[in-house]
């Protein structure tokens, strides 16, 4: 049976730790929102076949239709819809130039993490914060926008800008590189030993982005999402560095063993960041 969504101004907050309140609505996508009915003795709402039921997340209400709230505790959620992006709740509003304020914006911010790098002796692809910007901008962001942002990165770079991590005689001297004095390089990305990586970020930023709109960057859940994007970066990546260097099993050694503990950091914290971002909207609203 269809499950209908239907328009109510009910409050968008938890007023209830022990069940869901006598009625809820959350957006879900294109402003839509989902009625929910009250709870038995049980703590379990009575359900018509067609009605949803919601639980109570960092954000508000999640709708779950034609289901029954999993029991407290559970970090599970399913959404009947796209679920609204963190940015749009936080910032809310829409238009094109809107949109495009954001993509060239986390651009940016994408460019400045590139400039935070540590200098590997024996290897030409040096750590930076950039996959951690990749991972924050696909989550925020959502999938079509977070990869505009970052394929706008690849071609503001390509053409010469300086938005790229430093290379290695930018960082000649020094171990770490934090921003400033600016040493961002700018070159197509086919030249580029890391350039394999650099398409990658637009696909992970893709990835990260849909399954956020699938609410999974709201708990434990979006370390999945996160690890999804680091094997989305790391094959494009590892199969251009050993085309460049003439190895493939060197690509191996050069491009990603020496990677593997500061790339989890990252993924850590970006996994703690966006849960936690949800949580601080909530709490503000409440």
């Amino acid at each position: 049976m269809a499950r209908r969504a239907v328009r109510e101004s009910l409050p968008n907050q938890c007023t209830n730790r022990h069940g869901p309140p006598t009625e809820c609505a959350h957006a879900i996508g294109n402003g839509l929102t989902l009625k929910a009915y009250p709870p038995t003795p049980l703590n379990r709402p009575r359900l018509a076949q067609s009605r949803p039921a919601c639980r109570c997340i960092a954000a508000g209400w999640t709708c779950i239709l034609g289901r029954s709230p999993p029991p407290r505790g559970s970090l599970r959620v399913q959404a009947a819809r796209h679920a609204p992006t963190l940015i749009d709740v936080a910032f809310p509003g829409k238009g094109i130039l809107r949109d495009v304020a954001l993509i060239v914006g986390f651009s940016l911010l994408v460019a400045v993490f590139a400039q935070i790098a540590i200098k590997l002796p024996f290897t030409p692809v040096p750590i930076t914060g950039q996959t951690l910007a990749v991972l924050l901008t696909g989550g925020a962001l959502g999938a079509w926008r977070g990869a505009a942002s970052l394929g706008l990165y690849a071609v503001w770079g390509t053409v010469g800008l300086p938005v790229f991590a430093p290379g290695s005689a930018a960082l000649e001297g020094s171990l770490v590189h934090f921003i400033f004095p600016w040493a961002g390089t700018g070159a197509p990305i086919w030249d580029l030993a890391s350039g394999g990586y650099i398409v990658g970020f637009i696909a992970a930023a893709y990835a990260v982005g849909w399954l956020s709109e699938r609410g999974w960057d709201r708990g434990w859940y979006v370390t999945v999402a996160m690890l999804l994007a680091n094997v989305l970066i790391y094959v494009p990546g590892l199969l251009w560095l050993g085309y460049k260097i003439g190895s493939f099993d060197n690509a191996l050694v050069f491009g990603l063993y020496p990677f593997i503990v500061g790339d989890l950091i990252k993924l850590y914290i970006a996994a703690v960041a966006l849960p936690g971002a949800w949580a601080l909207i909530g709490r503000g609203r409440s």
